[in-house]
C-alpha cells in the first residue's frame, strides 16, 4: 500500500500537476473575487471592511448599524455599497423564529402549494417533511457572518476543475508507465494474486486523493480566511446567507467535515473510474474517445 502510494509521488509530473492545480485554483478564486463589478457589489477590502465593523456587534443591532450606514448620504458610495450588502446578508440574522413563523405561515396556506401542480397532496408531504426539519431549529440564533467566505468553501466549484485536472493526470501517468512494463492495473498478476494488489492499489489512490482533496480546499480555506474572515466556527450553517432554510442542522466547523467527507468519495469514485477506463480502454487515446463519446 505504502509502495504505490510512494510510487505515484515519485513521479515528477505527477507533483507537477499537483502544484499546476493548486496554482490554477488559487488563480480561479482571485479572478472570481477581485474581477467584481465595484459599481454593484463591495470590493474585498471593502467588504472585508464593513464585516470588521460589525463582527462583534449582537446581530440586531448589526442590522440597525448597517441600515444607518447604507442609507447615509455623506458615505462614499462605493462604501454604501459595502454596508448596502452586508444588510441584505444580516436581514435573517438574530431569531430564527421570525423566519420559522414565515415559513409556518406559508405552509398553513395550503392554496399555495395547490397553485403550483395538480397532485398537491405530495407537495403538502414533502413541505411537511421541510417543516418538520426547519422545526429542529425553534430557539435557534443566527450570527452574523461573512458569508463570501464560506461560498468560496462550499460554493466555489472552480475548485473541482482543478481536482479532477490532478486526478485524471495523476491516473494517466500511472497507467502508461505501468502498462510500458507490462504492468496493468486491475490485470497484472501478482505472486499473492490480483485481489490484494488492487485492494492495496485502491487504497494508495484514496491515500493520494484525499491529500490532493485536502490540500485544494486548504486552499480555499486559507484564502477564504486571509479575504473575508471566517467568523465564528461554532455558529449554524443556516448563519451564511444562501444557507438559511437548507434544514442542514450543524455547525461551520462540522460542516467542513461533512463537506470534505462527501467530497473525498466523490473525488476518490471518479479517480476510480478514469483509471478503469484507461485500463480498460488500453490506451489513454482510445480512453479519451470514449469519454468523448459518453459525453456526446
Amino acid at each position: 500500500m505504502w509502495r504505490e502510494h510512494k510510487k505515484l509521488w515519485k513521479k515528477r509530473t505527477v507533483a507537477a500537476f499537483v502544484v499546476a492545480g493548486l496554482l490554477l485554483n488559487l488563480f480561479l478564486i482571485l479572478r472570481s473575487e477581485y474581477g467584481r463589478d465595484r459599481w454593484t457589489e463591495a470590493t474585498v477590502s471593502c467588504y472585508r471592511s464593513v464585516y470588521r465593523e460589525i463582527k462583534n456587534m449582537q446581530p440586531e443591532k448589526a442590522k440597525r448599524y448597517l441600515e444607518k450606514k447604507s442609507n447615509n448620504q455623506n458615505v462614499d458610495y462605493l462604501r454604501r455599497i459595502g454596508y448596502s450588502e452586508l444588510q441584505d446578508e444580516t436581514s435573517h440574522a438574530g431569531s430564527y423564529d421570525d423566519y420559522l413563523d414565515a415559513r409556518e405561515q406559508d405552509y398553513s396556506q395550503s392554496e399555495v402549494f395547490d397553485a403550483f401542480r395538480k397532485t398537491s397532496k405530495y407537495d403538502r408531504k414533502d413541505a411537511a417533511k421541510v417543516m418538520e426539519k426547519l422545526r429542529r431549529f425553534r430557539g435557534k440564533t443566527l450570527a452574523v457572518v461573512p458569508s463570501r467566505g464560506w461560498h468560496i468553501i462550499f460554493l466555489f466549484f472552480q475548485t473541482d476543475i482543478a481536482g479532477l485536472m490532478v486526478l485524471f493526470a495523476a491516473a494517466a501517468i500511472s497507467f502508461m508507465q505501468e502498462k510500458e512494463r507490462g504492468e496493468y492495473v486491475f490485470i497484472r498478476t501478482m505472486k499473492r494474486g490480483r485481489g490484494p494488489f488492487i485492494l492495496q492499489k485502491a487504497v494508495a489512490l484514496m491515500m493520494f486523493t484525499a491529500e490532493v482533496l485536502l490540500l485544494l480546499y486548504l486552499e480555499n480555506i486559507l484564502v477564504a480566511w486571509r479575504l473575508y474572515g471566517l467568523g465564528d466556527l461554532h455558529a449554524c450553517l443556516q448563519s451564511v446567507s444562501g444557507f438559511i432554510g437548507t434544514g442542514v442542522k450543524a455547525e461551520l466547523g462540522q460542516s467542513i467535515v461533512l463537506f470534505l467527507g462527501l467530497k473525498l468519495l466523490a473525488y476518490f469514485l471518479v479517480m476510480l473510474v478514469i483509471l478503469f477506463l484507461m485500463t480498460v480502454c488500453g490506451t489513454h487515446r482510445s480512453c479519451l474517445s470514449a469519454l468523448q463519446g459518453s459525453l456526446g
